[in-house]
């Protein structure tokens, strides 16, 4: 009962916690830049900005399976049509979270494209010398 309740607390708190590591590990980077370097700072607030987004999609979706388990590890009773809506709003928000990954951090969706085959940049290829350019350049 008591590795339950520990479990469940280690994951509410860890997301909080990782947020406000992302944060301070963003204000040390933004002081050990230069000011002059505004396009760097600015890439590592965004950076930051999709870290807390994903951090909060975390900690919001995982609350309801986190009370059922608290709830009927304290009670015994197992709520059957709870169980299915509950995991669904859990898977839900974890495949936000990988989604939230891939779109807010331009190395990883780099990467991602990168593992799927898909170049980063395609040549442009000249029909009626007019340039066609695929849609999977992201700049």
């Amino acid at each position: 009962m008591e590795v339950i309740h520990f479990n469940s607390f280690v994951i509410f708190i860890l997301p909080i916690i990782l947020i406000f590591i992302n944060y301070l590990i963003y204000q040390y980077v933004a002081k050990k830049m230069s000011n002059n370097n505004k396009s760097k700072i600015a890439e590592c607030r965004k950076i930051l900005k999709g870290l807390i987004v994903q951090g909060l999609f975390t900690l919001i979706f995982q609350i309801p399976s986190l009370f059922y388990t608290l709830y009927s590890s304290m009670t015994f009773n197992f709520i059957d049509y709870l169980e299915i809506p509950i995991e669904f709003l859990h898977y839900t928000g974890y495949s936000l979270y990988v989604f939230c990954t891939m779109i807010a951090i331009k190395d990883f969706r780099i990467m991602m494209l990168k593992d799927f085959g898909i170049n980063n940049k395609i040549k442009p290829n000249f029909v009626h010398n007019s340039p066609i350019i695929s849609k999977f350049v992201l700049n």
